[in-house]
């Protein structure tokens, strides 16, 4: 396991490397820079500046506390827009799909676990590779 989890790290940090390089000759690191930070218009999250709790007599603020409603109207909004944010964001990178597709072939493999035996039944693990849970 661990040796795998090694071979997978080098491997990544190779996929990375390559990539940068083929991002560098392709101008996409120029593209982002023109993008700075200061240009992009982030959704601004629900905020409620009163909101805190008193702990042993120190008053922490906790202004984000909206945030804790998941499906309060406010929350969803700030999660779609985000969302959309983001993925517009991940859209231009053009190396991204050559990413994902080497990600996945990273992890889509067979695994089984070690076998157990409970009050005389024998069970195992088992993940065809394209499962995020294993089926006992």
């Amino acid at each position: 396991m661990l040796i795998n989890n090694f071979i997978q790290l080098i491997l990544l940090s190779l996929l990375t490397k390559a990539q940068s390089n083929e991002a560098d000759s392709e101008g996409l690191l120029e593209d982002l820079e023109r993008k700075r930070v200061t240009e992009w218009k982030y959704p601004v999250a629900p905020s409620d500046p009163n909101a805190g709790d008193v702990f042993w007599g120190q008053t922490v603020k906790d202004i984000y506390r909206p945030l804790a409603k998941p499906f309060d109207s406010k929350t969803l909004k700030y999660i779609e827009e985000s969302n959309a944010f983001t993925n517009n964001y991940l859209d231009q990178d053009r190396s991204r799909s050559h990413s994902r597709r080497a990600l996945e072939a990273l992890y889509n493999y067979e695994r089984t676990s070690q076998q157990t035996v409970v009050n005389g039944t024998t069970y195992e693990l088992y993940n065809p590779g394209s499962n995020t849970v294993s089926i006992l």
